[in-house]
């Protein structure tokens, strides 16, 4: 391009001058904005009226929109879409997208989406594919500044399919990056964290180190978040020494801001408050030349945070208000209102703070009510309750206890309940402790509600005449014990200290409150539990601790355990058609497949469950090369009372409702996975549903809503019962306790009771069922 641009001055200026604005926008690119106006000189006379005239005013609008000269940027790009429309009609969508750029840095994202949606269709009126990508990139990026998370994620992976399609690496590079902020503001970690690391690789791979400085920005922000603070440090200094070596190569001063303010965060929580200053004083110096990141406003947060940290209250609050009234980025402004209930907390201005966190909360709570798709608002309800914890545990400082309660119920399952359609309270104090252990008396029941903190965590204990506040490890703590535990318990037998860990965890987690449980007689019956997980507890069977004592044991033979992701939830529990309560759907023993094995004991297991007495003559069984996916909806499962699937099962931990139950191959693309998304849209009123598969339950916990997966789903659904597995459940174990967990339905006991005298028999069997690895995966957990 050069050669060509060096070697027509002399004889051609009318080609030279095509080479000109092809230079100048390369340079544009490059964020070499001075040097890309400076080509943008008269055309020749030939091209006054041609293409690319049209083509100069755009980047001379949008050059002087980064510029801030907005009125005049307006303007041009106003005669570029007159020029465009008259003499290069193609050019069209290019001026209709830069005129979206314009708005988006005025500030306008109503007309940036208009103009954007405008390239969008001009692009693929006349089949610009680069256009388009970047149109549906643009409107990905407004959607995810406006907090519409669905739309955002919509619009973004389908620029990513445009892009991947052009192999045009640099666009490919910041589809990816937008892509992962877009996760990123929402919350879900897990899924930025991929795309940011496969932007910076493909960045460094094609030398485009600005776009991989933006990757290591945000993984920086991530691991921050984390709380992996060496880690975070190490990608905002890698980001920061990168950004020096591209000096006008990129808008250094805004990325070198950005690196700034990163490390300035980290050494806040590091608690290095001069190297904070330093950092913050650094970043406070560069004025960034663009608008489109508030990084002044990202260091004033850290500003009124090191005014805090020196006790200097009214700076600190004169800065927070100042970001809470001008932000444009509204995540910024939910930090500053949390930071200032910290600030009044800190001056002992109690009411001052407690409005400050309910006005945090009203306003994530107003976006969770926007975000549609299941996912998505499972992860942003677990950003909630980064907030909602602070306010939690505010108030127990405060010795509100059961405002507390409030507060976490209230939290709790909000994904689940939505579905469901169950009307839950508006406010927290609308729920009434009053009424949970009404509903509590009626059916003998108490109630363990888990809350686990960075810095401390709680236990509440709910009976029908009392409430009671425990405290209890930080949720690191207690995460690494039930990490350790669960790899033992799952592990070679005899290896590791499984007794010491059960009977530590039991006295971390269970025995504060022991006196609490009411004590049954009957030696065939148990006490009622209700658990209420929280975090890592989402992975521990409760049953499997160990109470010390003269006759050490498992908990399962003093408790009768249900899980619960809520007990607003249960309050709200439905009557089920009594005339299908017997009716059993019973699905499974599929084809065999190479990547999953035949289940020798399914169709055992199978036989044992369809002959059960009270069953003959209401059983459907499908089974075989009958078992594909789509004869579950076929089945019409809403009509059944029991519902059980014998196969392998798969847990998806990044998208948890990629989950699936695996079935007989069925059509041309041979599809033999019925997913936990497809299991959510079809309608149950089952009592129970047994998912007698490995990892039923999940692998990823949510926070406020637990473990997502194939159990989650069908509760989704409608079913009041799910049994599902921890982790893989022995297949030659199955057909044994299956049998006698449904000789105990047909007796009339309550699925929780069931499966405990199921476990119990294994456990007692003296043979090698007893370990707790065979009968401790299937838990039984509790919707509507």
């Amino acid at each position: 391009m050069d050669e060509g641009f060096h070697g027509s001055q002399q004889d051609n200026p009318t080609a030279n001058y095509k080479f000109r604005i092809l230079k100048a926008e390369i340079l544009f690119e490059k964020h070499r904005w001075e040097e890309s106006l400076a080509l943008l000189d008269v055309p020749p006379s030939a091209l006054a009226n041609a293409e690319i005239a049209a083509r100069r005013r755009a980047i001379q609008g949008l050059l002087l929109g980064y510029k801030k000269r907005f009125s005049e940027a307006k303007r041009y790009l106003t005669e570029a879409e007159e020029m465009a429309a008259t003499v290069a009609p193609q050019v069209s969508g290019e001026v209709a997208l830069d005129e979206g750029i314009l708005a988006s840095l005025e500030q306008k994202p109503a007309m940036a989406e208009q103009y954007s949606q405008k390239a969008l269709r001009l692009a693929r009126q006349y089949d610009q594919s680069y256009i388009e990508a970047q149109a549906l990139g643009m409107l990905g990026y407004l959607s995810t500044d406006l907090e519409h998370y669905d739309e955002a994620i919509d619009w973004l992976t389908e620029s990513r399919v445009v892009v991947q399609q052009l192999h045009a690496g640099s666009l490919e590079a910041t589809a990816l990056v937008n892509l992962g902020w877009s996760y990123l503001d929402l919350g879900d970690l897990d899924k930025a964290i991929p795309l940011f690391e496969e932007a910076e690789k493909r960045s460094a791979e094609m030398g485009l180190k600005s776009n991989g400085v933006t990757a290591l920005l945000d993984l920086g922000e991530i691991y921050l978040a984390h709380g992996e603070y060496p880690k975070a440090k190490d990608y905002f200094t890698k980001a920061l020494n990168i950004n020096k070596e591209l000096g006008n190569e990129t808008d250094a001063e805004k990325d070198t801001a950005i690196c700034e303010n990163g490390l300035a965060s980290v050494a806040l929580k590091m608690g290095n408050l001069d190297e904070a200053i330093q950092h913050n004083n650094q970043a406070l110096s560069l004025k960034s030349t663009t608008s489109d990141y508030p990084s002044e406003l990202e260091s004033k947060l850290i500003s009124a945070r090191i005014a805090n940290a020196k006790r200097d209250f009214a700076s600190a609050e004169r800065l927070l208000l100042q970001i809470i009234q001008g932000s444009p980025k509204k995540s910024i402004g939910w930090e500053a209102e949390a930071e200032l209930a910290d600030i009044y907390l800190a001056q002992h201005e109690i009411r001052r703070a407690e409005g400050q966190f309910k006005k945090v909360l009203a306003r994530l709570d107003a976006v969770l009510s926007t975000v549609k798709n299941h996912e998505n608002k499972l992860a942003f309800s677990a950003r909630a309750a980064e907030f909602r914890g602070n306010y939690i545990s505010f108030l127990i400082e405060q010795g509100n206890w059961s405002k507390a309660l409030q507060v976490a119920e209230f939290s709790r399952a909000r994904t689940l309940s939505d579905g469901l359609r169950v009307t839950g309270p508006k406010d927290p104090t609308e729920m009434r402790i009053s009424s949970i252990q009404s509903y509590l008396k009626q059916r003998s029941r108490v109630v363990f509600a888990y809350w686990l903190g960075r810095k401390e965590s709680f236990l509440w204990v709910i009976t029908p005449s009392d409430l009671k506040l425990f405290p209890l490890p930080a949720q690191q703590q207690i995460a690494e014990k039930v990490a350790q535990y669960n790899r033992i318990l799952q592990g070679p037998p005899g290896v590791g200290d499984r007794e010491g860990l059960a009977q530590d965890l039991y006295d971390m987690l269970v025995k504060p409150a022991e006196k609490l449980i009411p004590r049954v007689s009957e030696a065939s019956h148990a006490s009622p539990i209700i658990i209420i997980p929280d975090g890592s507890l989402h992975h521990l069977n409760f049953e499997t601790l160990q109470v010390s004592g003269l006759k050490p044991h498992y908990w399962i033979e003093d408790v009768e355990i249900e899980n619960a992701s809520s007990v607003l939830l249960l309050t709200k529990a439905v009557n089920r058609q009594a005339e299908n309560s017997n009716k059993l759907l019973l699905i499974g023993n599929p084809l065999a497949d190479s990547r999953y094995p035949h289940l020798r004991y399914a169709e055992q297991e199978i036989n044992t469950v369809a002959e059960q007495p009270f069953l003959k003559g209401r059983e459907t069984t499908i089974k075989g090369k009958d078992a594909v996916p789509s004869i579950y909806q076929a089945s019409h499962p809403e009509r059944f009372g029991l519902i059980h699937f014998v196969t392998h099962g798969t847990a998806s931990e990044l998208s948890p409702l990629e989950s699936a139950i695996i079935l007989s191959p069925e059509g041309e693309k041979g599809i033999y996975k019925l997913y936990a998304r497809d299991i959510v849209k079809i309608p149950l009123h089952a009592e129970l549903v047994t998912i007698s598969a490995c990892s039923g339950a999940g692998m990823r916990v949510y926070s406020g809503e637990g473990l997502v997966g194939l159990a989650w789903g069908f509760l989704r659904a409608g079913a009041h019962h799910v049994i599902a597995g921890l982790w893989d459940v022995d297949d030659a174990a199955e057909p044994q306790l299956m049998g006698y967990f449904y000789s105990k339905l047909g007796s009339h006991e309550t699925p929780a009771s069931a499966l405990r005298l199921a476990k119990l028999k294994m456990l007692r069997s003296g043979s090698v069922y007893s370990n707790p690895y065979y009968w401790a995966s299937l838990q039984l957990y509790t919707g509507s």
